[in-house]
């Protein structure tokens, strides 16, 4: 958890704008895990979404949320267009681990996983590679492994722990960087 907390202060608090892209569907167990992540955060700084599912966090971070939910790439256009330095993407995601585990990938460790197939109608891989390449922003996953996606299920135990992890950290970063 130290590298992935190093990582995210690099992400969130050098200089350059940011989005945070919550993706999932809350109706279908872990798989809500990147919404839920986004509106913890934007609670605990006072955030509201202006338009139902995007808000501004000024400070040094300079931060926009945005609650993607299970269509990521109807925001493409906003996250080429508002002249991003980072964009961080935080999703459920199948990876090595038990429930709960916490993952950091860039955009050629999510183009190596072969993510193009995925709950989503375009796979993170392909439109991280786009936004990379279409204005230079840098974009990373931040992905727990889900215990289960059982519709109706709320969170799992495993995952609950993990998103109170982040929340607190990324929460704390950025009130940092409010200063």
């Amino acid at each position: 958890m130290n590298d992935i907390g190093q990582h995210l202060r690099t992400i969130l608090g050098t200089p350059g704008r940011v989005a945070v892209v919550g993706i999932g569907n809350i109706e279908s167990g872990d798989d809500g895990f990147g919404v839920c992540l986004v509106n913890g955060i934007m609670n605990r700084l006072g955030v509201l979404c202006d338009d139902g599912e995007a808000a501004r966090f000024d400070g040094q971070a300079n931060c926009e949320f945005i609650v993607a939910g299970v269509e990521p790439e109807r925001h493409s256009r906003r996250l080429v267009e508002s002249g991003f330095d980072r964009v961080l993407f935080v999703d459920a995601v199948a990876c090595e681990g038990d429930p709960g585990t916490i993952v950091l990938m860039d955009c050629k460790e999510l183009e190596e996983l072969r993510l193009e197939v995925s709950t989503h109608r375009i796979g993170l891989g392909l439109l991280a590679k786009y936004i990379e390449e279409v204005c230079g922003a840098r974009v990373w996953l931040l992905g727990v492994k889900p215990e289960s996606v059982k519709r109706g299920t709320g969170l799992s135990a495993p995952v609950k722990e993990s998103l109170n992890v982040l929340e607190s950290l990324m929460g704390e970063m950025l009130e940092v960087a409010r200063c």
